[in-house]
C-alpha cells in the first residue's frame, strides 16, 4: 500500500478537480481517516498549493459539530501536499435524495445543521462558496457534516483567481457570484436555499442542457415554484425557500444564522423541538419514518388550523388546510372545515379553499384554475 508519512492509503473514496480523497489508516494513532491528496499535475502550481493550504488553515480553526474536522496537513514545502480529516461514513445529501422521498420536516432537519455550520464559518470570516448537496455528508447515520472548503475565501482577503474565472458549482451559485464574483454570507444562504429546494422537492431549481443554460437561469433567478412541484411541502416552507433564493442579496436572509432561526421556527411550528433526534430516527429508516413523520405532522397541522380558525386568522387557516389536503386529500376534518366555510358567500380565499377541496387539496391548483391555467 502507498504511504504518506504516517498514513497508509487503503482505497480511493473520492475524486475532485483539485485532489483525490483516500480512506487511510493513521499508523501511529491506529484510526481510520480521510486523506485528501493534491493532484500530481497541480503540485508545481503555486496557486493550487496556496489554495490547498488555505483550505486546511481555514477549516482547521473551525471547531463545530457539523463541520468536517481537520487532523493534519502537509503543506507547500512538502513533496506532496495533503490534508488529513475525520473519515465520514456518507452518503452525500445528493445520494440520499436520489434514494428517498423526503418529507418537508426531514428536509428542513437536514438543512438546519448546515445553516448552523455556515453561521459558524461566517463568524470566523470564512465564506464557503461551494455549498451543494455533494459537499454535505451524512455521518454515522445520525447527523450531517459540511465538507470541502477547498474554494472558501477569507472575507476581505485578496483573491488569487484569474480574471473571469468562476469558482463554484453552476446550479448552486448565487447570481452575484456569477455576475461579479463578489460573495458574502448571503451567497452561501442562496446556495443552501438551492440545497433545501432539492431536499424538499426532489429536483434542483436550476438545470439545463449545459452550464451556460444553468448559469442564465441562475442570473435570471428562474426556477419552478416549489409548491407546484410538490404541494405537500406547504406554503410556509415555500416562503422560506423563496426568501433564501431571492435574486437580490438584500432580499435574502441577512445571515446563515437568521436562516437557521427560520428553519428552527418552522420545525417548532410543526411540533418538532428536537431536530437532531428527528434526524437520527429518520435516517435509521427513511421509508418507514417518512410515513410516521407525515402522520405526526398532520395531527399538528390540524391543531394549528383549528386554533387559527378560533383566532379568526383565516389566512393562516387556509394555508394549513391546503397543506393538510395535499398530504391527505381525504382528510375529513379539513374537508368539513372547507365545506363549512363554503356555505358562506365565497370570494377570494374562501373560493380558493372550496375549489381546493374539489381539486384534491391544492390551493395552488385552484389558483391556476381561476386563471385558466392547467392544474396538472
Amino acid at each position: 500500500m502507498r504511504r504518506l508519512g504516517k498514513y497508509e492509503l487503503e482505497s480511493e473514496i473520492g475524486h475532485g478537480g483539485m485532489a483525490t480523497v483516500y480512506r487511510a489508516r493513521d499508523l501511529v494513532l491506529e484510526r481510520c481517516v480521510a486523506v485528501k491528496v493534491l493532484h500530481p499535475h497541480l503540485r508545481k502550481s503555486s496557486e493550487a498549493r496556496e489554495r490547498f493550504t488555505r483550505e486546511a488553515r481555514s477549516v482547521a480553526r473551525l471547531r463545530h459539530p457539523y463541520i468536517m474536522e481537520i487532523h493534519d496537513f502537509a503543506g507547500e514545502d512538502a513533496e506532496e501536499s495533503y490534508l488529513v480529516a475525520e473519515l465520514l461514513t456518507g452518503p452525500t445529501l445528493r445520494e440520499l435524495v436520489d434514494a428517498h422521498r423526503l418529507p418537508a420536516e426531514a428536509a428542513v432537519a437536514l438543512a438546519l445543521p448546515v445553516a448552523e455550520a455556515l453561521a459558524a464559518a461566517h463568524d470566523a470570516g470564512i465564506v464557503h462558496r461551494d455549498v451543494k448537496p455533494e459537499n454535505v455528508l451524512l455521518h454515522e447515520g445520525r447527523t450531517v457534516k459540511l465538507t470541502d472548503f477547498g474554494i472558501a475565501q477569507m472575507v476581505d482577503a485578496h483573491s488569487f483567481t484569474h480574471t473571469g474565472q468562476i469558482l463554484g458549482s453552476p446550479g448552486h451559485m448565487a447570481p452575484e457570484q456569477i455576475e461579479t464574483g463578489e460573495v458574502d454570507a448571503r451567497s452561501d444562504v442562496f446556495a443552501l436555499g438551492t440545497v433545501l429546494y432539492l431536499l424538499a422537492t426532489g429536483t434542483l431549481p436550476f438545470h439545463g442542457k449545459n452550464a451556460h443554460q444553468v448559469l442564465k437561469q441562475v442570473v435570471d433567478c428562474e426556477h419552478p415554484d416549489p409548491l407546484r412541484l410538490r404541494p405537500s411541502i406547504g406554503k410556509e416552507l415555500a416562503q422560506i425557500l423563496q426568501r433564501a433564493m431571492a435574486k437580490a442579496p438584500e432580499d435574502r436572509y441577512a445571515s446563515a444564522g437568521e436562516l437557521a432561526g427560520a428553519l428552527r421556527a418552522f420545525l417548532l411550528d410543526h411540533g418538532i423541538d428536537d431536530p437532531a433526534a428527528l434526524l437520527e430516527t429518520f435516517l435509521a429508516d427513511p421509508e418507514g419514518e417518512a410515513e410516521v413523520l407525515e402522520r405526526r405532522v398532520l395531527v399538528r397541522l390540524e391543531a394549528r388550523a383549528a386554533a387559527a380558525v378560533d383566532a379568526g386568522d383565516r389566512g393562516l387557516a387556509l394555508v394549513l388546510y391546503d397543506r393538510i389536503l395535499a398530504l391527505d386529500e381525504e382528510n375529513e376534518g379539513a374537508l368539513v372545515a372547507v365545506q363549512r366555510r363554503a356555505q358562506r358567500p365565497m370570494r377570494g380565499p374562501r373560493l380558493l379553499a372550496a375549489a381546493a377541496a374539489l381539486l384534491g387539496g391544492s390551493v395552488a391548483g385552484a389558483t391556476a384554475l381561476g386563471r385558466g391555467e392547467p392544474t396538472a
